[in-house]
């Protein structure tokens, strides 16, 4: 594990690494293109191997994270309209 300063605890470390990386998932799938594009290029540079790992997730794969998820259909049956939410995955 990465040791920023002998004083950090590494629970606090590992904290911290997770509310980062939670974050930038988060602001991923933002609406905003500006905010969301930030997000993509730290989840993608060389700097997240290093918040994955402080995390506690040294597999971290930010891209299968990004793509991977849930979709809405809506399907109809006997007249009414229902919504059914169908998982996919990148390969």
């Amino acid at each position: 594990m990465t040791i920023i300063c002998e004083d950090v605890q590494r629970k606090d470390l590992r904290r911290l690494a997770v509310a980062v990386c939670l974050k930038a998932l988060d602001e991923a799938r933002k609406p905003d293109p500006v905010t969301a594009l930030d997000a993509v290029l730290f989840l993608t540079g060389p700097d997240f191997p290093i918040w994955a790992e402080a995390a506690g997730l040294p597999f971290a794969d930010p891209w299968q994270v990004l793509t991977s998820g849930a979709a809405n259909k809506r399907i109809r049956t006997k007249g009414r309209n229902y919504e059914r939410q169908q998982h996919f995955e990148t390969v």
